[in-house]
C-alpha cells in the first residue's frame, strides 16, 4: 500500500477539521433557531432556519421548526407549506403530520386535518396525541360519536392525560351522556386538581342531576383556583337557586355580574333571585339593567312585568307585555295570563 507523503496528509487533516468545524457551525445555527423559538422570537427564528437551509438544504427538522414558527404566528397556510416540505423530506414524520393536521384544523379544512392525523397514526399506532387531535377535528364538526371514539382510543393509549378526559366530557355532555361526562370530569380533576375549568363543568353537570351540594363543592374549588371566573359564580348561584335557596343565590349571581358587567344572563338570573326572595325593587332595577344592555331581550321585559305585578302596578306590567309582543309572542301571552287576574 502506497503511503501518503507529508503534504497530502496535511491536506486531508485540514479538510477533515474544516468539515467538522462546518458541521459544528451548522449545529450551532440550528440550536440558535431553537432558542429563538423558545424565546418566542418567531420571525427571527424563521430567518435563522432559512439561513441554515442554505447550508443544509435537506434537513426536515429545519422545515418542521419553520412550521412551528408560522403556526405560533397563526400564519397557518405558511405552516402547512413548511410541514408538507418536512414530510416530503421525511415521509415517516408523525409530529409533522400532527402539526400539519393542527394547521389545517385552524383553517377549517377538517377532513384534510383528519387525513393528516390518520397518517400519523399509520406511522405510529400508539400515538395518543394523534387520536386526541382526530377527536378535536370531529368535535369541531359536531361529529360527537366519532369524536368520542377517537378520544376513547387516545385515553386507552395514555390514561393519565387529564386534558383528553376533559375533552371527552364535553362530547359526552353534547350527546346527553351526563353520567359519563361526570365520570370523565372527576377523572380530569383527579389527574389535574388545579384544572379550574373542569371543576366548573363538573359543577354544572352535578347541577344537571340535582346533586347541588356536590356542585357547590366543585364550583367552590374552581373559584379558589380562579376567582375571576364568572361561570363558576353563575353556576354556584344556580346550585342555590335550583335548590330553592333564592336569597343565598343572590351574592353569587351578583358577583358574576360584577366580574362581567356586560353578561346579560348574570343580570337576568340575579333579577330572578331578587324576585323570588321578594326583593322586588332590586329585581326590577336588575331587569332594567339587562334591558339596557339588550333592548330586544324578551326575558328582561318578562322579568320586569313580573316585578311590576308583585308591586301591584298593573299598568306598568301591561306596558312590558306591549313591549314583549313583537319580540316573543308566547312569552308575552304568558305574562298577560299573569296580569289578567290582577285586573
Amino acid at each position: 500500500m502506497r503511503k501518503l507523503k507529508g503534504l497530502g496528509l496535511v491536506f486531508i487533516l485540514v479538510s477533515a477539521c474544516a468539515g467538522i468545524a462546518l458541521a459544528q457551525d451548522n449545529n450551532a445555527l440550528f440550536e440558535q433557531g431553537r432558542k429563538q423559538i423558545d424565546a418566542k422570537q418567531y420571525d427571527t427564528a424563521i430567518s435563522t432556519f432559512n439561513l441554515y437551509l442554505t447550508k443544509v438544504p435537506s434537513d426536515p427538522g429545519a422545515y418542521f421548526n419553520i412550521g412551528l414558527c408560522y403556526y405560533d404566528l397563526s400564519r397557518y397556510e405558511q405552516a402547512v407549506a413548511a410541514y408538507r416540505k418536512a414530510i416530503e423530506l421525511k415521509p415517516n414524520y408523525p409530529d409533522a403530520y400532527i402539526y400539519l393536521g393542527n394547521s389545517l384544523d385552524y383553517l377549517k379544512r377538517y377532513n384534510e386535518a383528519i387525513a393528516a392525523y390518520m397518517k400519523a397514526v399509520e406511522i405510529d399506532p400508539s400515538n395518543a396525541s394523534a387520536y386526541s387531535e382526530i377527536g378535536v377535528a370531529h368535535a369541531r364538526q359536531d361529529n360527537h360519536t366519532a369524536a368520542i371514539e377517537a378520544y376513547e382510543k387516545s385515553i386507552s393509549l395514555d390514561p393519565k392525560n387529564a386534558e383528553t378526559y376533559y375533552k371527552i366530557a364535553k362530547q359526552y355532555n353534547a350527546v346527553k351522556r351526563t353520567d359519563d361526562a361526570i365520570k370523565a370530569l372527576r377523572e380530569t380533576v383527579r389527574l389535574k386538581p388545579d384544572h379550574a375549568k373542569a371543576w366548573v363543568d363538573l359543577g354544572y353537570r352535578l347541577n344537571d342531576i340535582k346533586s347541588y351540594q356536590e356542585a357547590i363543592t366543585a364550583f367552590s374549588q374552581s373559584i379558589r383556583l380562579d376567582p375571576s371566573n364568572d361561570d363558576a359564580f353563575l353556576g354556584l348561584g344556580d346550585s342555590y337557586y335550583n335548590d330553592g335557596k333564592y336569597a343565598d343565590s343572590v351574592q353569587y349571581y351578583k358577583k358574576a355580574s360584577e366580574i362581567t358587567p356586560s353578561r346579560i344572563t348574570a343580570k337576568l338570573y340575579l333579577g330572578d333571585a331578587y324576585l323570588n326572595s321578594n326583593q322586588n325593587q332590586l329585581a326590577l332595577s336588575t331587569y332594567q339593567a339587562a334591558s339596557a344592555l339588550d333592548p330586544k331581550n324578551a326575558p328582561a321585559y318578562y322579568g320586569m312585568g313580573l316585578a311590576y305585578i308583585k308591586m301591584k302596578n298593573t299598568a306598568m306590567a301591561r306596558a312590558q307585555y306591549d313591549k314583549l309582543v313583537p319580540l316573543d309572542k308566547p312569552t308575552a301571552d304568558k305574562l298577560l295570563a299573569k296580569i289578567t287576574p290582577q285586573q
